[in-house]
């Protein structure tokens, strides 16, 4: 009965957006998706996308799950510190506030901030740029741009879909899917489709299988509209730091211990340290809070799940990457060193 009621409330309240303005300026927006209480991600999402090669960037549109007091407050001076053409907050409306808080579910949020960021856009392409993603190519969002807007591409990206539904769809002959983040999107094919059809399943040949969003719509749509380049020496990216930051924070509410057993938690801490000298009140615990959490399972963070012992190398090469490139200075990289010292200690063999 519920899931009922719901695909009802999806199609009532999502299945149009706004028009769009009459004629779309060529070129791309930014959707910066960022978590509203993680201040951190969304100055790191914006260093980055200041470092890119600003041709063919109109403009950038940052799309919080939620809009605090602070972040109103803080807007003014936001805006001033952008250095290209134009930066604009895009907020929910009640309708979304009340779905956020009643799915606490951090992919329906995801799945709104593209909606509300796309409905927003006045140009041809957009692109969405993950919070926890650093670029460290220069060209990379203009190169992106502009193969996709000399090819007629839905989507051109730089990754193929998760490979958690890869083999799902490739075993049906469907190999053509661009995973979402940093994807280049024509917003004239986003709009083609209603906004909760970006987010449904996917039926082949009358089997169901759940998936990212927009897979039912790219699914649907011509396969050689869609593709990727590769570009594994251009970026570090870490995955899913915001949504396990959400279930860390369902478990903190319940008084529960949260097992970060992909660092994300801890990642989160270290880039506030290194990023971020404010008096924002973060809900991260502190460094040395989380650290207690490698040997004693009442802590908040804990660490002592054997999976821990089997992502670390892969979690620290990720992080070795980070301070190897240039996009952080002496200064950020140095409490980062000195932060991951106990986890080095406790997991590298």
């Amino acid at each position: 009965m519920r899931n009922s009621l719901m695909q009802i409330f999806w199609r009532l309240f999502y299945s149009r957006l706004r028009p769009p303005p009459a004629d779309l300026t060529p070129g791309y927006s930014v959707l910066l998706l960022v978590p509203g209480d993680l201040p951190v991600f969304r100055r790191i999402a914006m260093d980055v996308c200041a470092k890119q090669d600003q041709t063919h960037l109109e403009e950038l549109l940052v799309i919080p799950d939620q809009v605090s007091p602070a972040l109103e407050a803080q807007w003014d001076s936001i805006e001033r510190d952008w250095p290209g053409k134009s930066i604009r907050l895009v907020r929910f409306n009640a309708v979304d506030r009340w779905l956020v808080n009643q799915a606490k579910n951090p992919h329906v949020s995801v799945w709104l901030q593209m909606v509300r960021g796309i409905e927003a856009a006045r140009t041809t392409h957009a692109i969405w740029h993950d919070a926890d993603l650093f670029i460290t190519d220069p060209n990379m969002m203009r190169q992106l741009y502009e193969h996709a807007a000399a090819n007629n591409m839905a989507c051109w990206g730089i990754d193929p879909q998760s490979p958690i539904f890869m083999d799902w769809f490739h075993s049906r002959g469907i190999k053509h899917i661009v995973a979402s983040y940093e994807m280049m999107m024509d917003v004239k094919w986003f709009r083609s489709f209603k906004p909760w059809e970006h987010r449904r399943s996917v039926t082949v040949n009358g089997e169901t299988h759940g998936g990212d969003i927009t897979y039912y719509s790219q699914v649907n749509s011509p396969p050689e509209r869609f593709g990727w380049k590769r570009r594994p020496d251009d970026f570090v990216h870490f995955s899913y730091v915001i949504s396990t930051y959400r279930w860390f924070q369902q478990a903190l509410a319940r008084g529960d211990s949260f097992p970060d057993k992909r660092f994300t938690v801890l990642l989160a801490r270290l880039l506030i340290d290194a990023y971020d000298h404010s008096d924002w009140p973060y809900e991260v615990p502190h460094l040395d809070v989380i650290a207690r959490g490698i040997n004693d399972p009442s802590q908040p963070v804990t660490f002592m799940d054997e999976e821990n012992t089997q992502r670390y190398p892969e979690f620290r090469q990720i992080f070795d990457n980070l301070l190897n490139c240039d996009l952080l200075d002496e200064h950020q990289k140095a409490p980062l060193r000195e932060g991951i010292k106990p986890f080095d200690a406790a997991f590298e063999r």
